[in-house]
């Protein structure tokens, strides 16, 4: 890497993806100052690592796209995206997943290990259940992201959703709607029960 241009009309190639820099770079971006665009750029500090004679390398992907996942709703874009390419219509159960009797599944669906799913669910992919994630009896999940520890109550009905880490669904919620996703939560959200969302919410 010689330098990052950030936000650039510039022909080229795409900075995205995952980062892994020396613990040089905590110490450049607490003395950053914000852009012009009033913001404090990382790429800031990764030109100045450069500029100092840090060696970064760089992996060029020659693919001609790429998911921005900036936003709940390109978030959910990709991961059912991939799901469907990486699955296909199977169903993968990682371990230790505990599950009670009449549970289906359709489509592709992920089910991250210590998942617990009560009886009588219907799990339809594209789907992600996250790692110790609890879904209570009786429950239609669809086309959604569930990320860790999240907790979800009898009787829910839930599509086109993505449902942070460690969120609460109370009883008897339902979520649908026609412009996905329909429910995005914070990390340790709580969902009141009996609640009915048909527009995009954000809790």
């Amino acid at each position: 890497l010689t330098s990052i241009a950030e936000k650039s009309s510039e022909p080229g190639p795409v900075n995205s993806g995952i980062y892994i820099l020396p613990r040089d770079i905590l110490d450049i971006v607490e003395g950053l100052e914000k852009s012009p665009r009033g913001e404090y750029e990382l790429t800031d500090g990764v030109n100045t690592l450069a500029s100092k004679g840090f060696r970064i390398g760089v992996i060029v992907d020659e693919g001609s796209w790429w998911f921005d996942i900036g936003r709940p709703a390109d978030y959910y874009a990709a991961n059912l995206y991939y799901i469907m390419r990486d699955l296909g219509g199977r169903l993968h159960l990682d371990s230790m997943v505990e599950m009670e009797e009449d549970v289906m599944f359709w489509g592709p669906v992920i089910v991250g290990r210590g998942a617990r799913i009560g009886g009588g669910c219907v799990l339809e992919g594209p789907l992600v259940v996250g790692e110790e994630s609890v879904i209570g009896s009786r429950g239609h999940i669809s086309r959604s992201v569930l990320m860790e520890q999240v907790s979800i109550s009898s009787g829910c009905r839930i599509r086109d959703s993505v449902i942070s880490e460690r969120t609460v669904v109370g009883e008897g919620v339902e979520v649908s709607g026609d412009d996905p996703p329909c429910l995005v939560t914070g990390p340790g959200a709580k969902v009141p029960s009996y609640l009915k969302i048909t527009k995009p919410t954000i809790i």
